[in-house]
């Protein structure tokens, strides 16, 4: 289980990736992304972070060649 906040998340990624010899290609990164509306996913591999920071830790210690699946966020029903 990682031990840092989702802010420092490069750490963690950075760990298991060396821990089991993996390289960033095998890395899938899902995260939510408040602008996506509900019941779109948007897959791509490289790009920029966005203004996420917990994509920005993973692009600083791993680099930009991971997959990122971004979800829209998860909201209470309303009632």
């Amino acid at each position: 289980m990682p031990q840092t906040f989702m802010n420092l998340s490069g750490q963690a990624v950075l760990g298991l990736l060396t821990g089991y010899r993996l390289f960033p290609q095998n890395v899938l990164v899902v995260f939510d992304d408040a602008d996506l509306p509900l019941g779109q996913l948007r897959f791509r591999v490289g790009g920029g972070h966005g203004g996420h920071n917990g994509i920005r830790s993973i692009l600083e210690a791993i680099g930009p060649d991971f997959q990122r699946l971004k979800v829209p966020p998860m909201r209470p029903p309303r009632g």
